[in-house]
């Protein structure tokens, strides 16, 4: 997932296997839409940690310099005896670089960074060596894109600061509609790079389960001996950490009876939890918190069903 367009698979490329594989088996199924379908056999299994395959993707050509696609996996991984090993899936990503830029190309970097739920993440824009008698900047930070794409939208948090490299005789930072802001910095005294010029605060929604990544996309411009100056830019990602756990409706960092009961009650009064906490209890996946939702979360307490990977 991410920006327009689509990455794409190459047609008859092959999928690059581990070649621990013995005699292997694989079936590869594009359903459209950047979306992938692998399914990969061998006679012998393997032992991890390890890498199990490769595959190419293609890269648009009017995909914009910076743009950061999310790589996210589903499936599941069997054993020599077939039965199910539990797994977690890890989101990966790809960032679109210019092939065009040649050492003396000033480059405004947006930094990957990890936070926890509910907590502030400091995203920090930085400049390389090439920059230099910067008299001010223009910085705007697109952050609309998250995978899963059902997670909770990412906040900006308070004002932006400038970073090391700056001396900021002003900075100002502004909303540019939904999910978009802007941070512009101006200094009497020009500075060279490379360094931090900017650190914008962003706050992690509460509910946001951990592995969720929200993609931050980048583009920008200097103040450069009196001119603006467009620069080439390369956006980031904030990943979440050590997320509250699915079903902990009460919010002590355990599952048990106690949630379910606090569910049906809920149920009961005819009332719904909060938005952030609805999304912890909503097993079916249908936007609301239902009887159904109470009984599945019991049924995994008990163990007449198997746990959701994200409620221990």
């Amino acid at each position: 997932t991410g920006p327009s367009p689509l990455l794409s698979y190459p047609k008859d490329a092959d999928v690059v296997l581990n070649p621990a594989f013995d005699k292997p088996v694989e079936a590869v199924n594009d359903l459209g839409s950047g979306r992938l379908h692998v399914v990969v056999a061998g006679v012998k299994g393997i032992d991890g940690p390890t890498q199990l395959l490769s595959i190419p993707v293609i890269v648009p050509s009017r995909a914009k310099t910076g743009a950061t696609y999310r790589i996210s996996v589903t499936g599941d991984l069997v054993n020599a005896d077939s039965a199910p090993i539990k797994s977690t899936f890890v989101v990966g990503s790809l960032t679109v670089i210019d092939s065009g830029t040649t050492t003396g190309d000033i480059v405004a970097t947006l930094a990957n960074t990890k936070a926890k739920p509910g907590a502030t993440a400091t995203v920090e824009i930085s400049l390389n060596a090439a920059a230099k008698a910067v008299e001010g900047a223009v910085l705007d930070v697109t952050y609309d894109t998250r995978t899963p794409a059902t997670a909770p939208a990412l906040e900006l948090s308070g004002n932006a600061k400038a970073g090391k490299m700056m001396a900021a005789d002003a900075i100002a930072i502004t909303s540019m509609g939904t999910s978009k802001v802007r941070v512009a910095i101006a200094q009497t005294t020009a500075s060279d790079g490379p360094g931090v010029v900017a650190i914008i605060p962003f706050t992690v929604p509460k509910s946001a389960k951990s592995g969720t990544t929200y993609s931050l996309s980048l583009s920008a411009s200097l103040s450069i001996g009196g001119k603006d100056q467009a620069i080439k830019a390369t956006g980031g990602t904030i990943e979440v950490q050590g997320g509250r756990k699915k079903g902990d409706l009460d919010n002590n960092g355990s599952v048990n009876v106690n949630d379910a009961i606090e569910m049906i009650k809920y149920v009961a009064r005819n009332q719904q939890p909060p938005a952030d906490a609805l999304a912890l209890v909503d097993f079916n996946g249908d936007g609301v918190l239902t009887l159904t939702d109470a009984i599945d979360l019991l049924k995994q307490l008990v163990g007449l069903k198997p746990r959701d990977p994200d409620t221990l």
